[in-house]
């Protein structure tokens, strides 16, 4: 049986930063430059948008 090789540092560096990041309204796809959610057609209230986690459709598309 054959396993994989270690990941390299840069990978897990990068992956550990990805794990870490803030699911905020601020940084999530569906919340658009005018504040609003596209995904529920609203504005969050401020408390709301700024509270980590608060949101289970938090997302953010990782392009490359």
């Amino acid at each position: 049986m054959t396993t994989r090789h270690p990941p390299p540092k840069h990978y897990t560096d990068w992956l550990d930063i990805a794990t870490k990041t803030p699911h905020l309204c601020h940084n999530c796809d569906h919340y658009d430059t005018k504040g609003v959610c596209t995904k529920f057609d609203m504005t969050p209230p401020e408390d709301f948008a700024a509270t980590n986690g608060a949101c289970d459709e938090w997302v953010i598309e990782i392009g490359f």
